[in-house]
């Protein structure tokens, strides 16, 4: 169990088998960063991002790059597709009120992430 924590230990894991990232603990699975670093190194592991990060593949491919998650109109239209996006938005994003309330639209819960 304390090597599933281990940050550096899993993404070596990952680098090699995408699905490696199941055996990270709860917490670096449930986390937006953690896991748009895991896709980063190996794109297979994607399919065992926690649901409730999961957003359309093309989208998170695209938010592994920084300078899309500060970009509004692609953030626009990934939110557009999902509400779950927001969550990979930059701060200063989460707090665009355009962006926020389409996330809104779509699902109450979008509220945490702004």
């Amino acid at each position: 169990p304390e090597l599933r924590a281990d940050p550096e230990l899993v993404l070596a894991a990952v680098r090699q088998c995408g699905a490696a990232f199941l055996c990270a603990g709860k917490e670096m699975r449930t986390s937006c960063s953690f896991a748009l670093e895991a896709v980063r190194q190996n794109r297979g592991a994607l399919p065992y991002v926690a649901e409730e990060l999961q957003v359309d593949m093309d989208s998170i491919l695209e938010f592994t790059n920084e300078e899309r998650q500060d970009d509004r109109d692609f953030v626009l239209q990934a939110v557009r597709k999902s509400w779950r996006a927001l969550q990979f938005a930059s701060s200063c994003l989460r707090a665009d009120d355009v962006i926020v309330l389409e996330a809104v639209h779509q699902c109450w819960e979008a509220v945490r992430f702004a």
